[in-house]
């Protein structure tokens, strides 16, 4: 039996000092209008499941998890990691005072007042990012999410480095097509810029051609999402269908570029047609906060381009990228097909990542372009 040609799409975030958890946030409501399958690996795992997560955690089991993803507030993280020395001290005790564990237990719900506000605050930023209600996304079988872990692989776990070599997630392998943020293309990662003629096109070189402008679908409902992906599904059938074959060629040593000419670009006007013509995306564009507009590109690059974007960002070792370039270089050659989100109001041109925080946040508007209008309404 033959399996169904579908759509799928791989997004691996981060929490970063870019403070773009919006924006990334954006990418995912897209990824799933547009894909037949969605694997969301990284943080947006995390920022996805928190609010019913914790809900059933306990006081200890949050400590852990504080001293474990919460890194921006230094106070906190010095509470929680005197906290828990003392919790080790007095488990250690087999016979502990009643003084003692009368202290213990004020310690420990007062660490869990601290825990309530930063559960709080935490929950009303997932709100504001806009990855509030996506789990409920993430119960049909199109859209799974997965923690990043550098530890043991298990199942809603997987490894950066074994993600980046095209081992997994199993329903991906061969397959996916990869959303990358604004912050991509930039010179850090490529040694130069990207073919974005569709006439000169190569197996050769990267390339970006554009085949979408997109609103801000940010603060659209979670039922509002769904219903477009119901509504414009058959129109952008073809566009889906063609884009897993030409995804197949890019992971083959014999490249995708011929195969995309001749199959995928001619698909992006009815594509756009699908997406200008749905009533809910015209209602979108009609609000404010809706008619700020991002273009997507999409393309191929080198697996080098990838994996010099997840080292700088820290999602794997230096060893590990060290070793994956001396593989790829016995290797024979293939790319990576990967959908590009830009702010519309920018050419797509080759820039550089900001290099301190006072440039960062200068930045937010230079090249996120999004950050004041991904607002939640």
């Amino acid at each position: 039996m033959h399996q169904k040609i579908v759509m799928r799409i791989i997004h691996f975030d981060f929490s970063d000092q870019l403070l773009t958890d919006q924006f990334f946030a954006y990418q995912l409501k897209v990824s799933y209008i547009l894909s037949d399958v969605l694997n969301a690996i990284g943080f947006c795992g995390f920022a996805i499941t928190f609010e019913e997560v914790q809900s059933s955690m306990t006081i200890d089991e949050k400590a852990t998890m504080v001293d474990q993803v919460e890194k921006a507030d230094g106070d906190m993280r010095e509470m929680i990691d005197s906290y828990l020395e003392v919790r080790k001290h007095f488990k250690s005790l087999k016979h502990p005072p009643q003084n003692v564990f009368l202290n213990y237990k004020r310690i420990q719900n007062a660490i869990g007042n601290v825990l309530k506000e930063w559960e709080f605050g935490l929950v009303d930023y997932f709100k504001k990012t806009g990855h509030a209600g996506m789990l409920s996304l993430c119960e049909t079988d199109g859209f799974e999410f997965f923690y990043s872990d550098e530890g043991k692989e298990s199942e809603g776990r997987l490894k950066p480095v074994n993600v980046l070599t095209n081992q997994c997630p199993k329903n991906a392998i061969d397959k996916s097509i990869w959303s990358m943020p604004t912050w991509f293309y930039v010179d850090n990662f490529f040694d130069k810029a990207a073919v974005l003629n569709i006439k000169s096109i190569s197996d050769k070189a990267p390339y970006f051609i554009k085949c979408l402008d997109l609103p801000n679908v940010n603060f659209l409902s979670i039922a509002e999402l769904t219903a477009i992906k119901k509504q414009i599904s058959s129109k952008i059938q073809d566009f889906q269908t063609k884009t897993e074959i030409w995804a197949q060629h890019c992971y083959q040593t014999k490249g995708g570029s011929a195969y995309f000419k001749e199959n995928i670009y001619p698909t992006f006007g009815s594509l756009q047609d699908a997406i200008n013509e749905n009533p809910i995306i015209k209602h979108c564009v009609s609000q404010r906060a809706g008619a700020v507009m991002i273009s997507l590109f999409i393309g191929e690059v080198t697996p080098p381009i990838l994996w010099k974007y997840y080292l700088h960002f820290q999602q794997i070792t230096d060893l590990e990228f060290n070793q994956l370039m001396e593989e790829y270089k016995q290797s024979e050659k293939h790319t990576i097909p990967v959908l590009l989100f830009m702010n519309v109001t920018k050419e797509l041109s080759l820039t550089t990542l900001p290099k301190d925080e006072a440039e960062i946040i200068n930045s937010q508007k230079e090249v996120v372009g999004l950050r004041k209008h991904l607002d939640i309404d």
